[in-house]
């Protein structure tokens, strides 16, 4: 499981963030991934969807690094 703990912060996350206008999610997941981590990964399914309280959904993939 990749976490990450951005600046400033105590908790640990999971990497994500927002779409870009006209971003597909996928493409935004693997742009978020190398921005937080720095890492490049293959993502392979996608794992879960859930509701986040701001009214959006996160969507969890299954990646490699």
């Amino acid at each position: 499981m990749l976490i990450v703990r951005a600046r400033g912060r105590r908790r640990w996350q999971l990497p994500g963030g927002r779409l870009d206008p006209g971003e597909a999610p996928r493409e935004g997941a693997l742009r978020e991934v190398a921005e937080e981590t720095g890492l490049e990964v293959t993502l392979e399914s996608l794992a879960g969807a859930y509701l986040r309280d701001d009214g959006s959904y996160a969507l969890v993939y299954l990646a490699r690094a």
